[in-house]
C-alpha cells in the first residue's frame, strides 16, 4: 500500500508453519519410535500432529491480526 502498511492475509507466513510442524514431527518420532505404531498409523499421527499445529498457528496468528 501507498502508506506503507500492508494488510495481514489469512494465512501466517510459510516459514511460521515449516519449523513449527517440523519440530512437532521431530517430537512425536521421539515420543513414538519407528516401528512401535503400524505404518499406517504413524502417517496417520504425523497427518493428524500437522493439521493441529497448523490450525494452531493460523489460530493464533489471525488473533494478533484483530489487534
Amino acid at each position: 500500500m501507498i502508506d506503507g502498511t500492508a494488510p495481514r492475509g489469512r494465512w501466517a507466513p510459510w516459514w511460521t508453519y515449516v519449523p513449527l510442524i517440523v519440530g512437532a514431527n521431530q517430537l512425536r518420532q521421539l515420543i513414538l519410535p519407528f516401528g512401535t505404531v503400524p505404518e499406517w498409523a504413524d502417517v496417520v499421527i504425523a497427518v493428524l500432529v500437522a493439521a493441529v499445529c497448523f490450525a494452531l498457528i493460523t489460530l493464533v496468528y489471525r488473533a494478533g491480526a484483530d489487534r
